[in-house]
């Protein structure tokens, strides 16, 4: 699959350094998955940097999209030359596009949702707002006890946007500390990140940023207040794709993330981004 003209055009204007180690397929076959194996590439959403190239799969592996994707985007590139999508992505494949207002719906927590295989090891949730047709995924990973992964795609594109919440709020004692991760000491942000909000006019249980990026941001927003519901679950890590400091904690593929919540990664993962306020840590004392 080749981006589409539209998309082509900006990333080679944009300026972004796009490295990539192969396609999603080669690393797959790379590492002893049988491609035939594969049943579905589901996308979270349709936007370039989520895409991969669905069409070196075979031909049986359907692509997953949500709701209306097909009213939004077809007829996609070249048929339609402003797309940003291409028809190569399910040319020779079912299109499958999910409906959340069919019966076997379910619900977590606020979210619709739909039991994938049917047997409680992959959900499918509609969590619209970044872009139409946006999903999220909650994925067991372990059983008795049951833990999850909440795959959040672009539900929001920073951790501070989700945290803190009214269900979360910023703990009084954070270990290991987020700025000095291999230190003994304790990181205690309580008083001074709440003064950082009330100098913003914010509470200090309310999230670090406001949604401002989306299709539809106050359905966005909606989307985010759902899944802090979820957030606050220990058994569930939450894990959005734009989250750099994720990728610095947890293992890579072919690992396996199934023990996370028994590695400590849930909860080293959920306060990370509070690094990223080094500066203001450092004016208030708490840091050297």
């Amino acid at each position: 699959m080749t981006s589409a003209p539209t998309v082509a055009s900006y990333i080679s204007k944009s300026g972004y350094d796009i490295q990539m180690t192969g396609h999603v397929t080669e690393i797959l076959s790379d590492n002893g998955v049988d491609l035939n194996d594969v049943e579905a590439v589901i996308w979270s959403h349709w936007h370039w940097d989520h895409v991969g190239d669905p069409s070196t799969f075979p031909n049986s592996t359907a692509l997953v999209v949500g709701p209306g994707f097909q009213e939004l985007l077809l007829p996609a590139a070249p048929t339609n030359p402003e797309s940003p999508i291409s028809e190569s992505a399910w040319d020779g494949r079912e299109l499958r596009e999910l409906d959340f207002t069919k019966p076997d719906t379910i619900r977590i927590g606020q979210f619709l949702a739909i039991d994938y295989f049917g047997d409680g090891s992959v959900y499918l949730l509609n969590s619209p707002g970044h872009a139409v047709g946006h999903l999220c995924a909650l994925v067991r990973t372990t059983v008795n006890p049951d833990t999850f992964i909440f795959l959040g795609g672009d539900v929001c594109h920073y951790s501070g946007i989700m945290r803190p919440s009214i269900y979360l709020p910023v703990p009084k004692e954070i270990s290991p500390h987020p700025v000095l991760p291999h230190s003994s000491v304790s990181f205690c942000p309580g008083h001074a990140f709440e003064e950082l909000q009330q100098s913003r006019g914010r509470q200090p249980d309310d999230t670090l940023y406001d949604m401002a990026f989306g299709y539809d941001i106050p359905l966005a927003t909606d989307t985010v207040k759902k899944l802090q519901e979820l957030d606050v679950q220990s058994n569930v890590f939450v894990i959005i794709a734009h989250d750099a400091h994720v990728g610095r904690i947890v293992d890579h593929f072919p690992q396996s993330l199934n023990a996370w919540k028994d590695r400590g990664w849930g909860a080293k993962a959920s306060w990370a981004w509070l690094k990223d306020l080094e500066g203001y840590w450092k004016s208030k004392g708490l840091l050297e």
